[in-house]
């Protein structure tokens, strides 16, 4: 990430320096294509590789690499085609920038599948091992990932504008990349690597349809039979209440395999974090027929969720309406 971030400020500080873009705007673009497919492949390849927490597979690793000598080999060989000097602006010239454009938001575009996929995986997991909706501590990695894809969209085009469209292009992509580098920041000083990597070390496959190594269909009903008896006795003692429950815990409090707890939560096409959200707004709507004078803080504390803001979040987004509401 500091790679890139250098490389762009190398860029534009060049562009400034050399006054390419008075020269026109293929001088301008060559310096462009020269420098922001390497740039991007950087910068790009620091998130997918904090979704993926270092294990990137070879071809995504050196792709980008491969596109921005590409991107090169393409100028060098305009030059040597037209017999003109390198800032010249010819045919061959305007061709190869047009084509290294291209080349750079298919790069782009990879990598930003990539990274989608990456954040799909970690909600997944998440999801499947603590016991409250985490995914918008995220937010920031999905604005990110938007950033990325609209410099993809948009670069290759922008580039080739001179005047106004490009100094307010460039006011704009110098904020994103604040926030997306702001943000990277933040979030490698935070406590959620940390819990990302305890999730999905419980979860270690990548395939949503296999991720324990156990396929639901070889699991036999008299297991099913098991684990609804085992889980209708742990909801009946209330357990549910407790904070900051975690699946493998669950399973554990429940003498069940932690598969078969699983299979059975799939099976109910649930997360575990939304079972848990769902028992503990069912407990809450109890209490407040109940107890109608009760404040939010004291249904949040008695029914398991972490403070008020989260009950009230995540009662509103199950029934539809505000705890207030609920009670009038």
């Amino acid at each position: 990430m500091l790679g890139g971030t250098t490389i762009l400020g190398v860029q534009f500080f060049l562009q400034y320096m050399l006054g390419l873009r008075a020269m026109g705007v293929t001088q301008g673009v060559m310096l462009n294509l020269a420098l922001f497919p390497l740039a991007a492949w950087m910068m790009a390849l620091a998130v997918y590789r904090l979704l993926k927490r270092g294990k990137v597979s070879r071809a995504d690793t050196y792709l980008g690499g491969v596109v921005w000598l590409t991107v090169l080999a393409l100028m060098v060989l305009a030059k040597v085609v037209s017999g003109e000097p390198l800032l010249s602006d010819t045919p061959q010239m305007r061709l190869a920038e047009k084509v290294g454009s291209v080349l750079y938001m298919l790069m782009q575009f990879h990598y930003c599948a990539r990274q989608m996929a990456g954040l799909r995986r970690i909600r997944r997991s998440l999801a499947d091992y603590y016991d409250y909706d985490m995914s918008h501590l995220l937010v920031w990695m999905q604005i990110s990932i938007f950033i990325l894809d609209a410099l993809a969209l948009f670069v290759p085009a922008v580039i080739f504008f001179p005047g106004p469209w490009l100094a307010f292009f460039a006011i704009v992509f110098f904020f994103g990349t604040w926030y997306l580098v702001d943000s990277f920041c933040d979030y490698l000083k935070s406590s959620m690597p940390r819990k990302i990597q305890e999730a999905e070390e419980s979860n270690p496959a990548d395939d949503e349809d296999d991720r324990d190594g156990v396929d639901d269909e070889a699991i036999g009903e008299e297991a099913m039979i098991h684990a609804d008896a085992a889980i209708a006795r742990w909801i009946e003692q209330g357990n549910y209440r407790n904070v900051g429950l975690k699946m493998p815990d669950v399973a554990g409090q429940m003498d069940l395999p932690y598969y078969l707890l699983r299979s059975w939560l799939r099976r109910q096409n649930l997360k575990f974090s939304d079972w848990m959200a769902g028992l503990r707004v069912e407990e809450a709507k109890r209490i407040i027929r109940e107890h109608p004078s009760w404040t939010n803080e004291t249904i949040a504390s008695r029914c398991g969720f972490r403070d008020r803001t989260a009950f009230q979040r995540k009662f509103k987004d199950i029934t539809g309406m505000t705890p207030a509401d609920f009670a009038s």
